[in-house]
């Protein structure tokens, strides 16, 4: 007989923990594990079953408020175990398609937004949005060569993002700004992405070149590649796999992670945050 691959002794090894932490608390503690983690109660009853795998950043918070019963080093590992044992198995399913320009790229991301998931704990959501800030231009308000086309089909995209937001979806977002300017686009965003499960984090500076990765449902990744003048996509490279996905997802927890701003969490937006981002926004790019 095989001996279990990582992703199961990733199963058991939180099964287990959570099973002495229960234990401990006299039973029926899930339900306060879950409102922590900011879960349903069926997800962590489904890790303790073994029925499913809990995400890093949930490892993470497992980890950091209950130290006793999980080890963040030994989760994280099996996590990347399990990526490396999924990207081989997942190599010949993996759909692959490049989309060349912005029109095809913002098409491309709302339709898979617009995908029902099978399973209520796909209903996720992790969007990086970070940019070369050149000009602190909003495509849709000041940005003459974003042009009106490519203007409908960004709004649909935000407003298909904040239905799922509404409809209680995990979404994680990651913004940047090089400039004030690009201020009241991201206060927008983060006023109307408004759900129980939103959390928005920020940069205060423009980045240079970097994998911006949209990933939906733990299914499909978009893999963004910034247009030289526009601070929006120009290309993206289509990736539906979850073994994609789940790697994606362990970048993107990176970035959150790095983040020195936290402008939206699942309580609402934090105005403080925003006056310290802006009073950070104030010093001009770097």
């Amino acid at each position: 007989m095989n001996p279990p691959g990582p992703e199961s002794q990733l199963r058991s090894v939180i099964a287990e923990g959570l099973t002495r932490l229960d234990e401990a608390q006299g039973g029926r503690y899930l339900s306060t594990v879950a409102r922590h983690l900011g879960v349903e109660r069926s997800t962590v009853s489904r890790w303790r079953q073994q029925r499913a795998t809990a995400r890093p950043d949930h490892c993470e918070m497992l980890a950091h408020q209950w130290p006793g019963y999980f080890n963040q080093d030994e989760l994280l590992d099996l996590h990347y175990r399990s990526l490396q044992t999924g990207l081989v198995h997942d190599r010949r399913t993996a759909g692959l398609e490049i989309l060349s320009d912005t029109a095809a790229v913002l098409d491309a991301s709302t339709a898979e937004l617009l995908i029902e998931p099978e399973s209520a704990n796909d209903q996720v959501i992790n969007h990086a949005a970070l940019h070369i800030d050149r000009n602190g231009h909003d495509p849709l308000e000041n940005d003459s060569l974003f042009g009106t086309g490519l203007a409908a089909k960004l709004r649909t995209f935000r407003e298909a993002e904040i239905q799922r937001a509404g409809q209680g979806w995990t979404i994680r977002a990651v913004v940047s700004a090089g400039r004030i300017e690009r201020l009241g686009s991201i206060a927008a965003m983060v006023t109307a992405l408004d759900g129980p499960n939103v959390e928005i984090f920020a940069y205060p500076h423009s980045l240079p070149l970097v994998v911006a990765p949209l990933v939906v449902a733990n299914r499909t990744v978009l893999m963004f590649h910034d247009h030289r003048r526009w601070e929006r996509p120009g290309a993206a490279m289509l990736i539906r796999s979850r073994a994609a996905a789940a790697w994606a997802n362990h970048y993107f927890t990176e970035l959150t992670a790095d983040a020195p701003f936290r402008l939206r969490s699942p309580s609402g937006v934090d105005e403080a945050e925003l006056d310290r981002y802006r009073a950070a926004l104030d010093h001009g790019p770097n």
